[in-house]
């Protein structure tokens, strides 16, 4: 007896259809949605990944007192090369609505400490001075948070990150080596890893004397009166017509399209490659399946039941295959990101639920195009070809 289309016995039935082809493959269905969990697993990690990355790049920036950032001409990074003369510092000093100024001097060097070797950021920061209130405070664009010992190191000393603390294994007290110069670590900040490096702090001649250039310095930070920022950028480009002044905002901004520039292209590679695979995967499994059964197939067309209905057969196995999937590789990124922080603790992730709703879509795409051959497998099918035998 052909069932009706509005009958509600149709759709149980192909419900029915849909769960015995699973359950008829639980290898194969296993299988597949392991597949899945791994590709949702990569994709969402990819993205905690990256939003890590793109929310600790510029928390130094974000988080300094100062801003103005003042940059060679063209230099449109934090991590871009800079370089002013320090002359320049009194003369952005000067102009009317400044209240402060200091210089930063940057550069990526290898710090060794016993037998090992880190890659880090040195900044050159102003030493410390006696204020009127009694309280030693350094100059704009210091270490962010001490965690322990000094804030503003002195000549011969330096503050390093808890991250480069943890995995060094670095104390107060200890001797560090930074190229030629050999320093006593006095603090311990946290803050200053930005996923692409962990900053470290020396005092300002320290760090030119690393750079080499003594009258030379990479940023001058300045800091406004309020409501004179943008009257003061002005008249800075005005008097020191080599460089580019930048609100603190738009620095950060302008550092964090450097790495989306950099850093997106491969991680779309990344995400599109995943992508494929996991249509694949599911796509094998359900397109095996459909072979299987294709008896079952040719009775229910024979039987009439409309193509949009055995085409709802397909895509329910494997939606169901990617739901399943989705939820255990989901499940996974939080031990995958809890493990990656314990094994590399530089590593910077963020999981935001945006981005699982995003990764969400995407699996049921992925399972949607994974339909797409099964589908057009059962468009084929002569129905009188299941009676020949």
């Amino acid at each position: 007896i052909p069932l009706g289309h509005g009958d509600s016995r149709e759709g149980h039935a192909i419900t029915s259809v849909a769960r015995k082809n699973m359950l008829a493959g639980k290898g194969r269905f296993a299988f597949s949605v392991a597949g899945v969990a791994v590709a949702t697993l990569l994709l969402s990690f990819v993205l905690a990944l990256y939003r890590g990355w793109n929310e600790r790049l510029t928390a130094y920036i974000d988080d300094t007192d100062a801003n103005l950032w003042i940059v060679q001409k063209g230099a449109e990074s934090f991590f871009s090369p800079s370089v002013i003369g320090s002359r320049n510092i009194d003369v952005a000093g000067a102009v009317s609505g400044v209240d402060r100024t200091s210089a930063l001097v940057g550069k990526t060097l290898r710090l060794h400490h016993r037998d090992g070797a880190y890659d880090v950021y040195i900044m050159g920061v102003e030493a410390a001075q006696d204020s009127p209130d009694g309280k030693a405070r350094g100059g704009l664009g210091g270490p962010l948070h001490i965690k322990e010992g000094s804030a503003w190191p002195k000549t011969g000393e330096i503050v390093i990150d808890e991250i480069l603390a943890k995995v060094a294994n670095i104390h107060i007290g200890d001797t560090v080596t930074a190229s030629f110069l050999n320093l006593k670590v006095v603090g311990i900040s946290s803050g200053g890893n930005l996923g692409v490096t962990i900053l470290c702090f020396v005092e300002r001649n320290d760090g030119q004397r690393l750079i080499g250039e003594y009258p030379i310095v990479s940023y001058i930070l300045a800091k406004t009166a309020p409501g004179s920022e943008d009257e003061a950028a002005a008249a800075i480009r005005t008097v020191l017509p080599g460089v580019d002044v930048f609100p603190r905002a738009e620095f950060a901004e302008s550092s964090r399209r450097v790495l989306r520039r950099s850093i997106l292209p491969v991680l779309a590679v990344v995400v599109v490659l995943v992508f494929v695979v996991g249509v694949i995967v599911v796509g094998l499994t359900i397109y095996t399946s459909t072979i299987e059964k294709e008896h079952e197939f040719g009775i229910l067309k024979a039987l009439g039941v409309p193509a949009p209905r055995l085409f709802g057969i397909v895509l329910q196995q494997s939606i169901a295959c990617c739901l399943v999937g989705f939820v255990v590789g989901e499940s996974a990124v939080f031990a995958a990101v809890w493990l990656t922080k314990l094994a590399v603790p530089q590593f910077v992730t963020l999981i935001k639920p945006g981005d699982v709703a995003i990764v969400f879509v995407a699996v049921l795409i992925m399972g949607a195009v994974a339909s797409w051959l099964p589908i057009q497998r059962i468009v084929r099918l002569d129905p009188l070809a299941v009676f020949k035998a």
